[in-house]
């Protein structure tokens, strides 16, 4: 995990390739944030991923607007579609 300033800033991508990595991934990070105390998962998806949408929606996740967005949010210009997970 990055952090800047105490603020996790990282970003991490996850494909399934069928043996469960993703989830497994996805879990044990979810798992650390809330160990560690955070509230809620915010995350950015690109156009090129649509499988990931399925992939976050099918965790919990919930689309929210750009406009939604923390202003800490590191947005990436490629990023179109946003995400949240309260945990």
């Amino acid at each position: 995990m990055a952090k800047l300033d105490g603020e996790a800033v990282g970003t991490i991508a996850l494909k399934d390739i069928g043996d469960g990595a993703a989830q497994t991934l996805l879990d044990t990070a979810l798992d650390h944030a809330r160990a560690h105390g955070a509230s809620a998962i915010w995350l950015g998806a690109t156009e090129a991923f649509k499988a990931a949408y399925r992939f976050y929606e099918k965790n919990g996740f919930a689309l929210v607007d750009a406009d939604d967005l923390p202003a800490s949010f590191p947005r990436m210009a490629v990023d179109t579609r946003f995400y949240r997970l309260n945990l």
